[in-house]
């Protein structure tokens, strides 16, 4: 397991596309999926060069496994942080095919969570696939209903599951 430099970036970009079609937004064929790592290549990088985007690669001699990121996130102060801190948002958690049902997405989300504790991150949260959930809640994720999603008129939905009616 090592951390994601520059160099990086466009396998990250890659990993963040696959694992969308992987929920089948965008399909392969679609050109949002395009439009959609172009538009990442700049952001991840910068955002990597500001601290606020932090990436674990898992690799096997020289061959990559699977790669997931975390998102740096201010929170002002409230009940559970009095003084205000941080949190991370989880995303981008990819495993290559052909490595898959080894243990990869859990190695990196060990690695990213270590991470967390070791720099005073003490709350995160991520969006999970049926296939992912029992990962993650087997290394201490919790569901939560307490979150609804929103966006502007003529935005697209957050998630397909939210084009239904309320």
């Amino acid at each position: 397991m090592r951390a994601a430099v520059s160099d990086d970036v466009p396998l990250l970009v890659r990993h963040r596309v696959e694992m969308m079609r992987d929920g089948h937004s965008p399909p392969a064929d679609d050109p949002m999926a395009a439009r959609i790592a172009a538009s990442s290549l700049p952001f991840i990088t910068s955002a990597m060069e500001r601290g606020e985007w932090r990436a674990w690669i898992a690799e096997e001699r020289g061959e990559v496994l699977g790669s997931g990121a975390l998102v740096v996130r201010p929170t002002p102060p409230g009940v559970r942080a009095p003084d205000g801190g941080h949190e991370a948002y989880f995303l981008n958690f990819y495993t290559e095919r052909a490595a898959r049902r080894r243990g990869v997405a859990t190695a990196v989300m060990a690695t990213a969570l270590t991470w967390c504790v070791e720099n005073g991150v003490e709350r995160g949260s991520l969006r999970a696939s049926a296939s992912g959930r029992p990962v993650y809640e087997s290394l201490g994720f919790a569901p939560s209903p307490d979150f609804l999603h929103w966006s502007a008129p003529g935005v697209l939905p957050a998630a397909p599951s939210d084009l239904r009616t309320v």
